[in-house]
């Protein structure tokens, strides 16, 4: 149950932050992989401008472990797929990539910490339900 719960904040944190900054997110899900094993997905469109996109896959995929380490210290799931694409992501912003994510990281726990209260409502929906529709989230949360 701490998986799930961890899982649930992760993907709650990376759906917060699309809609926050502008990105519609059009379902979340946490899905079986390995045995006990749970992975979440979430399915967001990100900007069409190459660079706003890859600023905001930066700030979505970061505030998936800050939320989660916020709700659950001491899990680390998930984090290294996500510093993964940061990294990719801020690669093509910035020529000190590391910088550039310390600055998002920054930035989003900001997010976070603003809109703690609609982590904590999507999450405890996607524990309840294991997935939710874009209409959905909507009806939970309010930007």
């Amino acid at each position: 149950m701490a998986e799930l719960r961890a899982v649930s904040y992760h993907e709650a944190g990376h759906c917060v932050t699309a809609l926050t900054i502008g990105c519609p997110v059009h379902a979340i899900a946490i899905a079986p992989c390995c045995g006990e094993q749970r992975l979440g997905e979430l399915t967001v469109t990100f900007s069409k401008n190459k660079v706003r996109a890859a600023t905001e896959a930066t700030m979505v995929t970061l505030a998936g472990s800050i939320a989660q380490l916020k709700a659950c210290p001491g899990s680390l799931r998930g984090e290294d797929v996500d510093l993964e694409i940061a990294y990719d992501a801020a690669t093509y912003l910035a020529s000190n990539p590391q910088s550039f994510i310390e600055l998002m990281r920054f930035r989003t726990n900001k997010l976070i910490e603003r809109r703690w209260r609609s982590v904590e409502v999507i999450a405890a929906a996607l524990l309840r339900r294991g997935n939710l529709t874009g209409q959905e989230i909507e009806t939970l949360v309010r930007f």
